[in-house]
């Protein structure tokens, strides 16, 4: 319970309001201090809101090329990994909880990567917030059910990407699999490639959900809007993140 909500507090908007509210605390003694915050807090929320900053953001993350199909990079590579994202505790319209759109972005993948290699999948996962069935399970049976394939392997008690890592591993190990295609969207690919490496394999990336530069700059590219505010969360996140794993070695 107490990882969410540091994770929340961690990241924007909710940073910005604890610093808006430490400016009013401050503005009470030291006037201006507390108005020049308020003002740094109010053009840092405009900024991460607007599509150009939230995609230069993210491009900063997009260190991996897409896979081309006919990509020597594929020789020899023995299974797809493809790992979870998000999933939909409740959806009534399933009955219950299923994958959530990133997760789905990437199943999608992987199923094309599948039908141009017919190398078998290992999806991985574990149970996500409050969702009682792992992600793991949800994405086969949606790779099942929505793609019409079958996930050789499923990898369900993971909780973060080290975990996916290590614990692919350990169903992939005595396989014989060394060499995989790593599925996952760009932004999160600079992060995911070291961990699976320093897990034992050899990583091939293939990368998914790309955000684009917008090609021509126009006032809307500068309007704030929630889907640059969501683009701008990710970005920090996993710029967070790979600071994590930097310090403690992950």
């Amino acid at each position: 319970m107490i990882y969410p909500i540091l994770k929340a507090l961690a990241l924007p908007p909710a940073t910005l309001f604890l610093v808006a509210v430490v400016a009013l605390i401050i503005r009470q003694r030291w006037r201006r201090t507390g108005d020049l915050l308020l003002i740094l807090t109010a053009v840092c929320f405009y900024l991460l809101c607007t599509p150009v900053v939230s995609a230069l953001l993210i491009r900063g993350l997009h260190q991996s090329e897409p896979l081309a199909e006919a990509s020597e990079q594929i020789e020899g590579v023995e299974a797809i990994v493809v790992l979870s994202a998000d999933v939909l505790e409740t959806a009534p319209e399933y009955g219950g909880a299923t994958v959530g759109g990133l997760t789905l972005q990437r199943l999608r993948y992987g199923a094309h990567l599948h039908r141009l290699t017919g190398l078998p999948i290992l999806v991985t996962g574990g149970s996500l917030g409050n969702a009682e069935t792992a992600a793991g399970a949800l994405m086969a049976k949606s790779l099942e059910e929505d793609f019409g394939l079958s996930a050789r392997w499923q990898e369900t008690a993971s909780l973060n990407t080290s975990e996916n890592a290590v614990r692919s591993a350990e169903i992939l190990e005595p396989e014989g699999v060394r060499r995989i295609l790593l599925v996952t969207h760009a932004w999160h690919m600079p992060r995911a490639v070291p961990l699976f490496k320093y897990a034992g394999f050899e990583v091939v990336p293939a990368p998914t959900g790309f955000i684009t530069f917008p090609s021509d700059l126009t006032l809307e590219s500068f309007l704030p809007s929630s889907s640059g505010l969501s683009v701008s969360w990710f970005a920090v996140y996993e710029y967070l993140g790979r600071l994590r794993d930097l310090i403690t070695g992950a």
